[in-house]
C-alpha cells in the first residue's frame, strides 16, 4: 500500500532517530492524519508489528489506527489526526489540579486496562504518550512502538533495554522480557507521582545515574514532597510503584478499581473545603505560583 496514492503531505509535526511524523490528508475523504514514516535504516519488522497490534485495538481512549504500508521502501503507519497536547506538554504549561489528575489517569488507566485485558502490554506508558485531546481533555494513549502482545512475548531478546527510563520498573531495566501488565502499572503510578509532585520518580544528573536509582533506589510518597495529597491516592501510588512487581496491582484492571475509590475534592466551590498549598519539600525556598493550590475537605 503506498502513502503517495492515498495522503497529501501537509507539514512535519514531529521527528526521531527512527522516525518522521507528518500532518498529511486523505485524498479519498479529505481527513487528517498523522502519518509516521520510519527511516529506512530502522527495523520494519517492529515497525511492522506496531501496526498490527494498534489494528487490533478498538478502544475510545488509544489513538485510532487507519492504515499502513511500505513506500519506497520505508514503512508508514496512519493513524487518526488529534488536536490538543501531551500530558507532559500540559505539565510544563501549567500545575494540574487533582480532580483533572484523577480524571487522566482513570482514562488512562481505562485503555490500559482494555489492553491487558487483551493480552497487550504498552511498555512506554509516559506523560508524552498520553494526549489531551480539547479543551475538555479527552484521553488519547499513543505510541504501540514496543507495545507486546501474546503472539510477541518471545521476541525481545535478552539484555535489551525498551521504554522511557522516568517512568521504568526496575524489571523492566534489567530485562525488558520480564515488563507485564505489571509494568504499566508501574508506569502510570509513576506518571500520577510526577503530575502530583511536580517531579518524576526518579531523579539524576544523566541516564547512568536514572538506571543506578532504578536498579537501588525506593520511589519515596507523594505525602513526603507535598504537604497534601488523599491517602488513597497515596497508597495507591505508593503500591503502583512498589519495587517488587508481586506488590503492585496485576493489572490495570484492578488498577483502575482503586483510581475510581480515590475521592474526588470538588475544588473550592464552597465552605466546606480548605485550601492548602502544595510544597516541594526538596526546595522549601522555591516560590510557588498562584495557581499551585489544591483543596482539601475540612
Amino acid at each position: 500500500m503506498n502513502a503517495n496514492d492515498r495522503y497529501e503531505i501537509i507539514r512535519l509535526v514531529a521527528r526521531s532517530d527512527m522516525a518522521r511524523v507528518y500532518m498529511a490528508r486523505s485524498y479519498a475523504d479529505g481527513r487528517l492524519v498523522a502519518l509516521k514514516v520510519l527511516d529506512a535504516t530502522m527495523d520494519p519488522i517492529r515497525f511492522e508489528r506496531e501496526a498490527r497490534v494498534l489494528a487490533s485495538i478498538d478502544h475510545p481512549a488509544v489513538v485510532r489506527y487507519i492504515a499502513h504500508g511500505t513506500t519506497d521502501g520505508k514503512s508508514w503507519l496512519a493513524t487518526e489526526w488529534l488536536e490538543g497536547e501531551d500530558l507532559a506538554a500540559r505539565m510544563d504549561r501549567r500545575t494540574l489540579d487533582l480532580d483533572e489528575i484523577l480524571a487522566i489517569a482513570r482514562a488512562a488507566c481505562g485503555a490500559l486496562a482494555y489492553l491487558h485485558a487483551h493480552g497487550i502490554v504498552h511498555r512506554d506508558v509516559k506523560p508524552a504518550n498520553i494526549f489531551l485531546v480539547g479543551s475538555t481533555p479527552r484521553v488519547r494513549l499513543l505510541d504501540f512502538g514496543i507495545a507486546r502482545d501474546r503472539a510477541q512475548a518471545a521476541m525481545t531478546g535478552a539484555n535489551v533495554i525498551m521504554g522511557t527510563p522516568q517512568y521504568m520498573p526496575p524489571e523492566q531495566a534489567i530485562d525488558a522480557r520480564k515488563a507485564d501488565a505489571r509494568a504499566d502499572v508501574f508506569a502510570l503510578g509513576a506518571v500520577i507521582f510526577h503530575s502530583v509532585t511536580g517531579r518524576p520518580v526518579y531523579v539524576g544528573e544523566g541516564v547512568e545515574q536514572i538506571f543506578s536509582a532504578i536498579v537501588t533506589a525506593r520511589v519515596p510518597r507523594m505525602s513526603s514532597l507535598v504537604s497534601f495529597v488523599p491517602r488513597e491516592l497515596d497508597d495507591l501510588v505508593a503500591r503502583a510503584t512498589s519495587r517488587d512487581p508481586s506488590a503492585r496491582h496485576p493489572n490495570a484492571i484492578a488498577m483502575l478499581a482503586s483510581l475510581l475509590r480515590v475521592p474526588e475534592a470538588s475544588y473550592c466551590e464552597d465552605d466546606t473545603v480548605t485550601r492548602i498549598r502544595l510544597r516541594d519539600r526538596s526546595d522549601d525556598t522555591q516560590p510557588l505560583d498562584d495557581d499551585t493550590w489544591i483543596c482539601a475537605a475540612s
